[in-house]
């Protein structure tokens, strides 16, 4: 689901982006391949896209690697074409599955189903236009519409904004 160009100089970085449509995972513009790419990285930056039809989960702790992943998660979904299915895994500490997410798509109503205990948000990265969302709450974010979930809900269902709407 990822794509991750090494940097080996403070400068320029050229990498190439395969056919199709790649989010920028730290910036949020979309790279259209296949094609070369260009750009100013220095050591503690880097290129990492996703693919569309990806849900990449994030956590919400970044001064340590040891916490309850499922806490606070945020399952960021990229681009769900018509009709598909996509999925992730949150693991424990100990490598058990936590949180699972199913994300489905038909029109313009996405499902997000979560399995398992734990606090949970889901961002549309991308998607600017939600009509409603059964189940949760909706705010817009930087990078898209961020879900959350009512409480103890473990299904929403979000009906996206057509042309008009």
């Amino acid at each position: 689901s990822l794509l991750v160009a090494p940097v080996f100089s403070d400068d320029r970085v050229s990498y190439y982006v395969p056919e199709g449509r790649w989010t920028d995972f730290l910036t949020g513009r979309v790279i259209v391949g296949p094609r070369w790419v260009s750009e100013t990285h220095g050591f503690l930056s880097l290129p990492l896209l996703v693919r569309p039809g990806s849900v990449i989960p994030i956590g919400d702790t970044d001064d340590r690697p040891d916490y309850d992943y499922a806490s606070g998660v945020t399952f960021q979904v990229y681009e769900v074409a018509d009709g598909a299915t996509v999925s992730a895994t949150v693991p424990t500490n100990g490598g058990a599955e936590a949180l699972a997410v199913e994300v489905k798509r038909q029109g313009q109503t996405i499902t997000a189903n979560v399995r398992g205990e734990g606090d949970w948000r889901v961002l549309l990265v991308g998607i600017t236009g939600v009509k409603s969302v059964e189940g949760g709450t909706m705010e817009a974010s930087e990078q898209g519409v961020l879900i959350r979930p009512t409480a103890g809900t473990a299904t929403v269902v979000i009906t996206l904004a057509g042309i008009g709407d």
